[in-house]
């Protein structure tokens, strides 16, 4: 289970509206998860800048789950 405190952006939202909510919540990174909830990955500046200097126009059209690179995401507090 995630921790309420850390802001989950489902893995098919436009990164358009993921970095929307991020801003309105004053957090540089997310949680990618899936409609079950379990974590798919972060989104954070770093994945997001790597993208945008790719093409800007359409990645902000592009679902969150074509940003991650597969890695280990551990939400343990």
């Amino acid at each position: 289970m995630l921790n309420s405190e850390i802001l989950r952006i489902p893995a098919e939202m436009l990164l358009r509206d993921a970095i929307f909510h991020m801003n309105a919540e004053f957090q540089t990174s997310a949680v990618i998860v899936n409609p079950a909830g379990d974590a798919l990955g972060i989104l954070d500046g770093e994945s997001i800048a790597r993208g945008l200097a790719m093409d800007a126009d359409a990645l902000l059209t592009t679902p969150c789950i074509e940003l991650l690179e597969p890695r280990r995401v551990n939400l343990a507090a």
